[in-house]
């Protein structure tokens, strides 16, 4: 997996092995799979350098397993490789796709279908982070093994007591990558619509980083000088937790997803969730319990509305909902939990 960094989804699941110490213990090492050279000749050094220094590593210590988080685009071909040098030295391997856009990689031309479909029978086990997922990958690439992980997440240590409102107002939070595919043209499209009453009781908080960052600025100019509408970029760890703890509601109406990190970090912080059921999503929320799910993305812009209304109206359903959500964590997405499953793929 990558070096621990707060950046990216793969980053984050390897910055919470650090946070855990799990590599303070001898039966899990970690190979860091980075690239840090910047110019391409650098990069291909780096490259030859990286499989010999894996290759030796695994004869010297004879893991059981190498479970190996992988993206999609370059990323996958660079992940699989990992995979077939395992295979070479006769490990077992693990290759857990966490890229939300992994179909639309594989269908974006023949030669990736071909070479994708190649590259999925090399690892012992394919591992994928939504139920929904299953059938699909079963239908396309006729794995071996088939082992369904979710993403994990480390419970905040101390979540709120009870949820607050500033001025007796309801915050929503999006915190998630500033760009379409995520739904942010969805929430701007929704909040130019809203009626002044609604807007009132309510603050929509976007934070992230990414393409949309300056067409947030222009569209929403007026919400945002009457403090309805907040945007906070490039967010730090501190400023996150600091924006999941302020807020009471957490949306996210993404196109395409396995099972997002910051869905996760919002449950564990006790908000329940607004999100479309696409990926994963709708493995880690239930209707009506923790959050509610708008069926389809094209349903979105009409079904989002009155979602935001039921919090607004019933605020007392926040911290029932919000326990809700902490409690799936602990049970289900907890760190220690995954951590189980994802070495369980070895046997």
């Amino acid at each position: 997996m990558p070096e621990p960094s707060p950046v990216g989804g793969m980053k984050v699941i390897a910055k919470m092995f650090y946070d855990d110490k799990v590599f303070d213990n001898s039966q899990h090492i970690h190979f860091n799979s980075s690239f840090k050279a910047a110019s391409k000749i650098k990069r291909l050094i780096q490259s030859f350098t990286l499989r010999y220094e894996f290759v030796k590593l695994l004869k010297k210590e004879k893991p059981t397993g190498v479970y190996i988080y992988t993206s999609s685009f370059m990323g996958f071909y660079d992940k699989t490789l990992y995979c077939l040098l395992s295979k070479w030295v006769g490990v077992k391997s693990s290759l857990n796709i966490v890229g939300g856009g992994f179909f639309d990689f594989y269908e974006s031309n023949a030669i990736n279908r071909t070479l994708v479909k190649a590259c999925m029978k090399i690892p012992t086990t394919i591992v994928i982070g939504s139920k929904s997922w299953e059938d699909r990958v079963k239908k396309e690439f006729t794995p071996k093994n088939l082992a369904i992980v979710h993403n994990p997440v480390i419970p905040v240590a101390n979540p709120k007591e009870k949820h607050s409102f500033i001025n007796n107002k309801v915050n929503f939070l999006f915190f998630g990558r500033l760009a379409e595919p995520k739904g942010v043209k969805n929430i701007v499209n929704v909040l130019q619509k809203l009626n002044s009453d609604t807007l009132s009781k309510m603050v929509f908080t976007f934070a992230g980083k990414g393409p949309l960052g300056s067409y947030i600025k222009t569209e929403l100019k007026d919400l945002i000088s009457q403090g309805i509408v907040e945007l906070f970029e490039d967010v730090s760890d501190e400023q996150k937790e600091a924006l999941m703890q302020k807020a009471n509601v957490f949306v996210l109406p993404s196109h395409v997803e396995v099972l997002p990190i910051s869905l996760l970090e919002a449950m564990s912080n006790k908000l329940p969730a607004i999100i479309t059921a696409v990926g994963g999503m709708p493995d880690a929320v239930t209707e009506g319990q923790n959050g509610f799910l708008i069926p389809k993305v094209s349903d979105t812009e009409n079904k989002l509305p009155a979602l935001l209304n039921y919090f607004i109206e019933n605020k007392d359903k926040i911290d029932q909902m919000g326990e809700a959500s902490l409690q799936k964590i602990k049970d289900q997405f907890s760190f220690e939990v995954i951590l189980k499953k994802s070495v369980a793929t070895f046997h």
